[in-house]
């Protein structure tokens, strides 16, 4: 136990814990423990969380380098995981991609039999002898720590310490994952609000995380940004039935009280939200444009936070290719058009020629409930059934090709 020891000795905030004579394989859980509760009184997303309370995973145990993977939670690449953070590994991307099981056996293994997996051969992926600890939540193994050892490997002693630490992390985790349900209470609402602002917002949410990796955001960002995008209109619980389902034009109040919605997204939403720079930016600023004409602070170019840029630019065109309560369907050249026309007055014009790029490998589709196979859909068929709002989905086509269940629409995929 030579590095937890050498640990211990360099914080001077122990002597009350080590002078009840505690063994170290308590003392550092039970320091774990209370740094974790208070970590996850300040995280909103799992991702935040695990960013946060690695540095002091690594200062516990005294290693040199390491990462935490977590499984992909995408129901179209559940064979994936990716790295939420990391310390010492040189290869710089390496948050932005999803990465095969079968290229990581140790984590695979770890998952699989929910026991800690000893790394004492040095590879490409393990520079030092390392030790691999699965760790989930609800009962469920959703993902897995690597750490690196200075001292030639750890002890099964050090093991059982890192394993017990990764258990009770299951508890914060679990309370994270229902403090996060607050995004469901709010669309379940929406949905009974307005039926199209609910599948509205959950297709813009997915448009937006994939268009957020075409810009090159990370995977935990990419999810923050469909987390958000899925809830940008959260605040038109506040505005009129009638308001929000007219079919004529707004009169001039009308307008005002739609614009309002902004400001009471990040109302309703309230701490929670200050807790994501990010979500906070999407909520008040996807109707900015570029040019600077629009609102809530009438902010330009880059001026304007990317993420909102991404969300504004996947809002518009669900409008046009999905339909409103006061216009109809546009085809695919219209919307097309209308986006390169805009590109540099309403929209970043790189983040429109990023998403037009990136709707050919785009389908439509519904989660699947049974046995019956599901049909995945261009955005722009006539056939996509966007309700139920809960089960709508977004996915790369090659992704679904790959997920027993799911085949072409014979009316637009054969095209």
């Amino acid at each position: 136990m030579g590095g937890i020891q050498e640990t211990l000795q360099k914080d001077e905030h122990l002597d009350s814990i080590l002078m009840e004579d505690q063994p170290e394989v308590l003392v550092v859980p039970n320091l774990f423990i209370s740094h974790t509760n208070e970590v996850a009184d300040s995280s909103y997303t799992v991702n935040e969380f695990l960013k946060k309370i690695f540095p002091y995973m690594l200062f516990l145990m005294d290693s040199s380098r390491g990462s935490i993977a977590l499984k992909s939670q995408n129901p179209f690449t559940q064979d994936k995981f990716y790295i939420v953070t990391h310390e010492g590994i040189q290869e710089e991307d390496i948050g932005n991609k999803l990465i095969s099981f079968e290229n990581a056996p140790y984590i695979q293994e770890a998952l699989v039999t929910g026991e800690a997996v000893f790394v004492d051969k040095v590879t490409d992926s393990y520079k030092d002898p390392s030790i691999v600890v699965p760790f989930g939540w609800d009962n469920v193994r959703q993902g897995a720590v690597c750490l690196s050892s200075k001292y030639g490997g750890y002890s099964v002693q050090e093991a059982s310490v890192l394993e017990t630490c990764m258990r009770f992390m299951g508890n914060p985790l679990g309370r994270l994952s229902d403090k996060r349900k607050i995004e469901q209470v709010y669309n379940d609402c929406v949905g009974m609000h307005d039926q199209y602002t609910a599948i509205h917002n959950s297709v813009v949410g997915q448009l937006s995380m994939y268009l957020a990796a075409e810009c090159g955001f990370s995977i935990s960002d990419q999810q923050i940004i469909g987390i958000y995008g899925d809830m940008h209109d959260v605040g038109k619980l506040g505005v009129e039935h009638e308001i929000l389902t007219k079919k004529s034009k707004l009169t001039d109040d009308e307008y005002a009280i739609i614009k309002n919605h902004v400001e009471m997204g990040r109302k309703l939403l309230g701490s929670n939200v200050l807790s994501s720079k990010i979500g906070e930016a999407i909520l008040l600023y996807h109707h900015e444009r570029w040019d600077g004409k629009g609102y809530l602070e009438g902010l330009a170019g880059e001026k304007i936070p990317k993420a909102a840029r991404i969300v504004s630019v996947a809002d518009t065109f669900h409008a046009m290719a999905g339909g409103r309560c006061y216009s109809g369907k546009s085809d695919r050249e219209s919307v097309i058009n209308e986006l390169k026309r805009c590109a540099g007055t309403q929209f970043d014009p790189e983040i429109v020629e990023k998403f037009i790029g990136m709707l050919p490998s785009i389908a439509f589709t519904q989660q699947r409930n049974g046995e019956e196979k599901i049909l995945f859909h261009s955005p722009f068929c006539e056939h996509v059934e966007y309700t139920p709002a809960k089960g709508f989905l977004v996915g790369r086509i090659a992704d679904i090709l790959n997920t027993p269940g799911y085949s072409p629409c014979p009316s637009c995929m054969s095209k």
